[in-house]
């Protein structure tokens, strides 16, 4: 029972949105240059993504439903559903439509990346992740358009489940640390050569990269850099415990969390003990407290005490 209270505590957990709402920002902003440059650089889309019909180098054996849905394989659908992926971009970014958004765009890339089977990276893997837990999680409860309308304020109160963020942060150390360790080709090592020959890659291009020639150094230093911090990064993951970043709306919170911090210390217990000690002044002397009062030993109170003696009868 422990461990299933403990896994219910988990799912449960909830937070403020601000570190999803950065992420979708993050993913958006990446999403809306990756299309963008797609679009703009006309040696990218029309060649490598038109069908071979048309002039391209594509032949997409299994092309996603939205492709067939729009008639098939053609460089006008090609064209239509990038420039889909693209205004979904920049709508993710400023945070409009929210799950829905992120699931129409995860379609569309799907789409593109279905027309060249043999081009494509790992990268485009993660942006794909990326979007799921934004379906999974709620994104726009912060610095977003749809929280703008909703409460009138670009930041809100409104919690959500941290789930989707212990899912983002499980994926990056299992993904890194595992590509980390499954680095064992030689341009991983002796000469470093590794990032240099991914910049040149089809997936990658982007223009002419004729200037990378002259990085040859600075590329060697950042392949031995990118490959020990991947290897490394499971230190993230030891980090990283959401198990102890308990709820705000947890009834344990308002508790204190151990005995020794419920009791005040020896010096806070004497300075309320001085506190509260009436002063010297205040405190009647031991004469004054045995003594009796002033008024039983006058004169006039002794007149009044004084018994009457009954009169002898003669």
């Amino acid at each position: 029972m422990r461990a299933w209270t403990r896994w219910v505590e988990l799912a449960t957990r909830k937070e403020q949105g601000t570190s999803m709402a950065l992420f979708r920002i993050a993913l958006g902003l990446t999403l809306v240059v990756w299309t963008g440059t797609l679009l703009w650089s006309g040696d990218v889309l029309d060649p490598l993504y038109t069908p071979v019909s048309e002039g391209g180098f594509a032949r997409a054996r299994n092309p996603h439903p939205i492709i067939q849905w729009l008639g098939g394989h053609t460089r006008a659908n090609t064209f239509l559903v990038a420039w889909a992926a693209s205004i979904l971009s920049v709508a993710l970014t400023l945070g409009i439509g929210g799950r829905v958004t992120a699931f129409l765009l995860l379609q569309s890339l799907l789409a593109i990346h279905s027309l060249p089977h043999d081009i494509g990276g790992g990268y485009d893997r993660l942006l794909g992740n990326g979007l799921n837990l934004l379906v999974l999680g709620n994104g726009t409860a912060r610095y977003s358009v749809d929280c703008r309308i909703r409460t009138g304020a670009w930041t809100s109160d409104r919690l959500i489940y941290a789930f989707a963020r212990d899912l983002m942060v499980l994926q990056l150390v299992l993904m890194y640390t595992a590509t980390g360790l499954a680095k064992q080709g030689v341009g991983w090592h002796s000469p470093f050569y590794a990032l240099y020959r991914a910049m040149l890659k089809v997936p990658y291009v982007r223009g002419e990269f004729a200037w990378v020639a002259h990085l040859g150094p600075l590329l060697a230093l950042s392949t031995v850099i990118a490959l020990w911090w991947e290897i490394t990064f499971g230190v993230v993951g030891a980090w990283y415990r959401p198990s102890r970043r308990r709820s705000p709306l947890s009834r344990r919170r308002s508790r204190p969390s151990s005995r020794k911090r419920s009791r005040p210390s020896r010096r806070t217990s004497r300075r309320w003990r001085r506190r509260s000690r009436p002063s010297r002044r205040s405190r009647p002397s031991p004469r004054t407290s045995r003594s009796p009062p002033r008024s039983w030993t006058s004169p006039s109170s002794r007149r009044r005490r004084r018994p009457r003696t009954p009169s002898s009868s003669g």
